[in-house]
């Protein structure tokens, strides 16, 4: 059976989704995935997030919003990866279970 995503979990994935979007505004998609979208998650797992897009974006404002996730205050590692440098199994994986927030 899924477990429920706790509401903290929700709300620090909102924030993030929302600054993503403020920063790159429609030039590339933020995907959630992982084990707490598959239902599996323990109290301490972390937060996986894929990027993904079209056109190149600006590798400094990549690199600023990478920073800006490093310095997010949550006890939750979060984890983003670049589905362009992604393994094809990865992906796999995102394309199936994520979802785009």
């Amino acid at each position: 059976m899924k477990e429920m995503i706790p509401e903290r979990v929700k709300t620090i994935v909102k924030v993030i989704s929302t600054e993503f979007n403020h920063r790159f505004q429609g030039k590339a998609n933020l995907i959630w995935f992982g084990s707490w979208i598959k239902g599996n998650a323990y109290p301490q797992s972390d937060i996986d997030l894929a990027i993904e897009y079209n056109e190149e974006l600006n590798s400094q404002d990549l690199t600023h919003f990478r920073n800006w996730l490093d310095d997010f205050p949550t006890l939750y590692r979060i984890d983003l990866v670049d589905m362009k440098s992604a393994s094809d199994l990865l992906k796999q994986e995102i394309k199936r279970y994520g979802q785009r927030l």
